[in-house]
């Protein structure tokens, strides 16, 4: 009877730790919500390309721009400073219009965690201070 009841004793003590966690555990975070934004991204054979799509020059970070197209590597492709559009167009052979390729989704960042929760002040009363008792 005595190891029986040992038994039942952490049985129910295992079943009130799961019950009590299962109360007092912070929800699990919700996963946001993706907005599906797809940019095409446009591949141009050379800078002929852009400009005949209107879109010359070209800085770095927008679609379409590739260090491939810009010659002096300054973040701007296919800029005509100092030189003219001719001479430009006659050592670049002459390419197809902008190819355009879907991108995958943008993720958006998920937001910030809210903050804990405040502690509520302990019950004990502070006993003091203590007195030196190696005098």
């Amino acid at each position: 009877m005595n190891q029986r009841f040992i038994i039942m004793t952490i049985a129910a003590s295992i079943f009130m730790f799961a019950a009590i966690f299962a109360l007092t555990a912070p929800p699990a975070p919700s996963q946001p919500a993706v907005a599906a934004v797809s940019i095409p991204a446009e591949i141009y054979a050379d800078c002929d390309a852009v400009r005949a799509a209107g879109a010359a020059p070209l800085r770095m970070g927008q679609p379409g721009y590739r260090a491939a197209l810009d010659g002096n590597m300054n973040g701007v492709a296919c800029e005509t400073v100092g030189t003219s559009s001719a001479s430009i167009a006659a050592t670049q052979t002459p390419s197809p219009a902008p190819v355009t390729q879907p991108t995958e989704p943008v993720q958006e960042a998920a937001p910030p965690p809210p903050p804990p929760p405040p502690v509520p002040p302990s019950s004990e009363m502070d006993p003091g201070p203590r007195k030196n008792s190696y005098r």
